[in-house]
């Protein structure tokens, strides 16, 4: 029985850097042709749950390692969705359905490798001495000039000699940007040819899972998973995924997390209600996580990962701030913090080591059904302390994660990136 993947990535993550982006990653696996048949899939409910979620992108794999393409691509005739399997064009029926609902930017992924393909695989053999495998090229502009992608995420770039030369990834890197449709409003991820991850790209992806330990001078995503045990699942719970978000965008990244429907296109209802949970968990903070920056202090314990608490930042005026800058500074009258605490004191008191209070600082606590709670704090040696113990667990949002938003705290002059 011939294997192939049907991975339709719906990325969804959260970006702070006054990005409006959240992506959804998607995979749906089957053994065959003939066991892949979308016959349930519903491009406008499965758009209604990335909405629900609270996405504000997806990347969709329009064709995975397998070569497989989910449009009916004329170099992968016999060998797509409209050939075999849904005899639909899946990829047009996703983008419409997203551009109907709204408020996500429409992204594809593309593997530009093919594990099966004979002149491929003699490439391969010839460390990319040879380049008879011209298909991810023609691919890659018929792509965008029928589905006109607001993100390209390439991968499958690895391979010695397989570099941006043997792909023409800078021949199409150049068209896109000048000359294609997209030119003005497209993002670029940084898989494009052997060595090229890391070093060169719009933005950087370097390996499934990055999640680097520092502040990063330029824009990183974390292409994650629900699956904690490592490839593409569903096992991991809400307070997880929620704390991976946070560290995430408190280091100034884009968070994108796997989802996987079945071969009949059905998303799973322990995916939708992980879905759910982070939407309701985005809609209820999303003054601390969209449009937001870094933080002079990234967490409460010198990023450390199991820190409590992690920051993310606002300027109220950012009149004569670079709008690329990595962080926001520390300004009594400018700044507004917001700082997540991941794990519920067993004493009920916040201690928020970072922050330094003055005679004007106020602590408001995101409640739930959109309430703003005032909080009382008491200045500690080492920063404020907020004691939660006489709010109903009713008053919160969330059980798993909440978030505090401090303003007027005193100047700090502290560089993040040295």
């Amino acid at each position: 029985m011939e294997q192939f993947f049907f991975n339709q990535t719906d990325h969804f993550g959260y970006v702070t850097n006054d990005s409006p982006y959240f992506n959804i990653y998607l995979i749906i696996v089957g053994l065959s042709t003939s066991c892949f048949t979308a016959i349930d899939f519903d491009a406008d409910v499965f758009a209604g749950i990335i909405k629900s979620s609270g996405a504000k992108y997806i990347v969709l794999t329009s064709k995975h390692h397998e070569g497989f393409t989910l449009w009916p691509s004329k170099q992968s005739w016999g060998w797509n969705a409209v050939d075999v399997g849904p005899a639909r064009d899946l990829l047009g029926e996703v983008r419409n359905a997203i551009l109907k609902a709204g408020g996500i930017h429409w992204g594809t992924y593309f593997s530009l490798l093919d594990w099966f393909h004979p002149l491929y695989l003699a490439d391969e053999a010839n460390n990319g001495n040879t380049s008879d495998y011209q298909v991810s090229y023609p691919q890659l502009l018929d792509l965008v000039n029928n589905y006109q992608p607001d993100v390209i995420w390439a991968d499958g770039d690895w391979g010695p000699g397989m570099d941006e030369n043997y792909y023409k990834s800078k021949e199409f890197l150049a068209w896109l940007y000048n000359e294609s449709p997209v030119k003005d409003t497209v993002a670029v991820n940084d898989r494009w040819g052997d060595g090229m991850a890391c070093n060169h790209g719009g933005y950087f992806t370097c390996e499934d899972h990055y999640n680097p330990g520092q502040l990063q001078t330029r824009k990183w995503e974390d292409s994650d998973t629900l699956d904690g045990a490592g490839p593409y699942g569903y096992r991991r719970t809400i307070r997880v995924a929620i704390t991976r978000l946070v560290q995430v965008i408190s280091k100034g990244g884009n968070y994108l997390l796997n989802i996987g429907p079945d071969s009949n296109g059905r998303v799973l209802p322990l995916f939708e209600q992980r879905l759910i949970e982070i939407g309701n968990f985005v809609r209820a903070h999303d003054e601390a996580i969209f449009k937001t920056k870094p933080w002079i202090f990234q967490n409460d314990d010198n990023l450390n990962s199991s820190s409590p608490v992690w920051y993310t930042s606002k300027l109220r005026n950012t009149t004569g701030f670079d709008p690329y800058r990595v962080y926001n500074p520390q300004q009594q009258q400018n700044t507004i913090v917001y700082a997540f605490v991941l794990s519920w004191p067993d004493d009920n008191k916040v201690n928020l080591t970072k922050v330094i209070p003055t005679s004007s600082t106020v602590v408001n606590l995101f409640g739930a059904n959109n309430q703003s709670i005032s909080m009382t704090y008491t200045q500690q040696s080492g920063g404020i302390q907020i004691d939660i113990s006489g709010l109903s667990l009713t008053k919160f949002p969330s059980t798993d994660v909440f978030v505090l938003k401090i303003e007027y705290a005193a100047d700090q002059k502290v560089n993040p990136i040295g």
